[in-house]
């Protein structure tokens, strides 16, 4: 599911640190717009809901002992691969910061990593037609098997279209 950001759409937005944050109103050409201080103080709450966000997550798959299974929908594979390849097309040993704000479910931040994971040669054949990966593939010891699953088949209960990867 998508992050709830939706504390940045008031009105009047109020930081513990930053303060009041409100609109500016123009009650003779009746138009409002944000001041500047409101959205430096919706940058930091967005800043701060999703550093919450990736740290609920890193809890998450810190306890699996034995195995983990992460399960997760999108509505376009080959568009959400694309994107998330976009994301790890770097050199460098880190993703982005910058992109990491800008995912929008925790599929946008396990996406790119999975993506660079040697083994996950069949996520990285869903980039699209004629796309290669050309991102920094990282050797770890991990192990993932990735199943991709079609609507209508999920429906009928049999995936018969289903790409797997064990490693």
């Amino acid at each position: 599911k998508r992050f709830n950001l939706q504390d940045m759409n008031k009105s009047i937005l109020l930081h513990q640190d930053l303060g009041l944050g409100p609109d500016v109103v123009d009650h003779k050409l009746r138009l409002s717009w944000p001041s500047a201080t409101k959205q430096a103080i919706r940058e930091k709450i967005k800043t701060e809901t999703l550093s919450e966000e990736m740290r609920i997550l890193y809890v998450a798959l810190t306890r699996a002992r034995e195995k983990l299974i992460i399960t997760g929908a999108v509505a376009n594979v080959t568009q959400s691969v694309g994107k998330w390849a976009s994301v790890a097309a770097g050199q460098e040993t880190r993703l982005p910061h910058y992109e990491m704000l800008k995912g929008s479910n925790y599929l946008d931040w396990i996406g790119p990593a999975l993506l660079r994971h040697k083994a996950c040669n069949s996520l990285r054949d869903n980039c699209g037609a004629g796309k290669e990966f050309h991102g920094r593939l990282m050797d770890d010891p991990s192990q993932w098997s990735i199943k991709i699953w079609n609507k209508r088949d999920v429906l009928n209960g049999t995936p018969s279209q289903e790409q797997e990867e064990n490693d």
